[in-house]
């Protein structure tokens, strides 16, 4: 990658700095396998959004979510994840997701539906609505 400029490694961080937005972006959505350890980008300027998807049905597949919530911007790769309850000491998947978008639209719905099912949205920056 021609435009790293520069990579620090302070403590448990990484930091990388690029010369061209394209480069930011394309580490944000992808992210970087480095020794055969994949890791995912955060922007120090906050351009992703995290957001909470709650009561969804675990039965469907992650990519039908993400390929659902792409209309609000693009879907961090690698960033979603189930949520877990426990019980007596075990824990379970359950329908609650958890994602990235990079570059979010300015609002998101605070509920709808996938597939008949009603469904909230909760974002990390006052991005749902009221």
């Amino acid at each position: 990658m021609k435009d790293v400029k520069s990579v620090q490694i302070p403590e448990k961080d990484c930091v990388i700095t690029v010369s061209e937005q394209h480069t930011k972006e394309r580490l944000l959505r992808v992210g970087l396998t480095i020794k055969e350890k994949h890791t995912r980008m955060y922007s120090e300027e906050k351009e992703t959004t995290n957001v909470t998807i709650k009561d969804a049905p675990y039965e469907k597949a992650d990519a039908t979510i993400c390929s659902f919530m792409s209309k609000f911007g693009e879907i961090v790769s690698g960033s979603i994840r189930h949520g877990q309850v426990t019980f007596k000491d075990q824990k379970f998947d359950n329908g609650t997701r958890y994602l990235q978008i990079l570059n979010c639209t300015p609002s998101l719905p605070a509920s709808t539906t996938f597939w008949s099912f009603p469904v909230r949205i909760f974002a990390d920056n006052g991005r749902t609505a009221a």
